[in-house]
């Protein structure tokens, strides 16, 4: 279950710099708020997609969201900056949206584990179940935020999401598997409104954060599809055997639908907003679907497994035709043998099956200096745990800055509803 969805990122292609220092301010806001009020380890759990929670209020109330000045940062280059400050509304409904996911993702893991969805890994498991307790008092510790986002009954409603997985068969919808993505996130969503002082906008934000939630779900699954296969883990495009076309399709819907209820939202300043939630979740759609011509029902074929197909002889060029000799050249290679197995291709970190050698002890210190100073969330890097490759959260992407696969009958990022060009 990809409780921490990861799928928003401030991309430089779309970003001025007036914007990009508005989204570093929330980020850092978020990482300062994790430290002050749950300890320095907590900033372990900043995400990016917390930090569009943030951003969701702001964007809500006249002006911006009260600034401090932080210290120097090494990922600031050793600068000071004006950030969120870390006892604004904000901030705080952030850090205990990002608590609240990581302890349900922490149980989740819990989960997988005992009931089998996962392949065996008992660090994991027993890391996972460590901290599923005390991120969950972490979560609930700030009351006020934690009765506004409903905490405790989205943890209830997130840990019963192994038992659903397992009972999934071929067949089923899909909707049965990402029902408590969307509704986690439409409650956080709508929570933005709530805290901004804005009721009329809890409706089409929680409806935004339920098409956002579902769609992370499933863009995660297609993402993992090749990952899960091989480990043999739970994917749920995989469990219900629906098509990709269908997913795809899907995806696109979503995406326009986060667009079509944003627009019902009543935002001061709408232009941060609109470059993470619209822009950002279009090219992630395009990430996970790059060729839109693809529309077959079964799982992708990598490029380097699909043989070039074979061009077709000229008759009347010399040495072909039925009388033509065979090629008896003795220097020739000779012919490979259908049935001899194919060169090795061995994994990497960060691709498909890969399983690092490393020991515990060999994994966790990487991932203390990656997570635990806010590294993640401003390079592209390797998860030292799971060895799966993440995006830089600050970084340029692809698919922001053109319009391949949109269409002639749509602007990029910014399509026209009710068309089927799928952008």
């Amino acid at each position: 279950m990809p409780v921490m969805f990861g799928m928003v990122h401030a991309c430089r292609n779309t970003l001025d710099d007036e914007l990009l220092r508005t989204w570093q301010a929330h980020l850092c806001g978020l990482c300062l708020t994790l430290r002050d009020r749950s300890g320095q380890l907590s900033r372990a759990v900043t995400n990016t997609d917390a930090v569009l929670v943030s951003v969701l209020v702001e964007a809500q109330i006249p002006g911006p969201a009260r600034r401090v000045t932080a210290g120097p940062c090494a990922l600031r280059g050793m600068q000071r900056a004006a950030v969120v400050a870390p006892d604004d509304a904000a901030s705080r409904l952030a850090a205990t949206t990002s608590l609240t996911l990581a302890a349900a993702k922490a149980a989740d893991v819990v989960a997988e584990q005992r009931l089998g969805l996962a392949a065996a890994a008992p660090w994991r498991y027993r890391a996972a179940d460590r901290l599923a307790g005390p991120l969950r008092r972490k979560a609930l510790a700030d009351t006020d935020m934690a009765d506004v986002l409903r905490a405790v009954d989205m943890l209830e409603d997130l840990a019963n999401q192994g038992a659903v997985e397992r009972a999934v068969e071929p067949g089923d919808a899909l909707a049965t598997v990402t029902r408590s993505a969307a509704e986690a996130a439409g409650r956080v969503f709508s929570a933005a409104a709530t805290v901004a002082g804005v009721p009329a906008n809890a409706e089409p934000l929680e409806q935004a954060g339920r098409a956002f939630g579902e769609l992370a779900h499933l863009l995660d699954a297609v993402t993992d599809l090749d990952r899960d296969r091989t480990a043999g883990d739970w994917n749920p495009v995989l469990a219900t055997g629906v098509g990709l076309d269908v997913v795809r399709r899907r995806c696109f819907h979503l995406a326009r639908r986060i667009r079509a209820e944003l627009a019902r939202v009543q935002l001061e300043d709408d232009r941060l907003v609109r470059a993470l939630l619209v822009d950002s979740v279009h090219a992630a759609v395009h990430r996970a679907f790059p060729d839109p011509s693809e529309r077959t029902a079964a799982c992708p074929v990598r490029p380097t497994d699909t043989a070039p197909p074979e061009t077709p002889a000229d008759p009347g060029a010399p040495g072909t035709g039925p009388d033509a000799a065979p090629d008896t050249d003795p220097d020739a290679a000779p012919p490979a043998d259908p049935d001899a197995p194919g060169p090795v291709t061995i994994p990497g970190p960060g691709d498909p099956g890969y399983r690092s050698p490393r020991s515990f002890v060999a994994r966790i210190l990487p991932w203390i200096g990656v997570y635990c100073t806010g590294y993640a969330c401003c390079a592209s890097h390797v998860n030292p745990c799971t060895d799966r490759r993440h995006d830089a959260g600050c970084s340029g992407c692809s698919g922001c800055d053109d319009c391949s696969g949109c269409g002639d009958c749509c602007n990029c990022c910014d399509c026209c509803d009710g068309c089927d060009c799928n952008c």
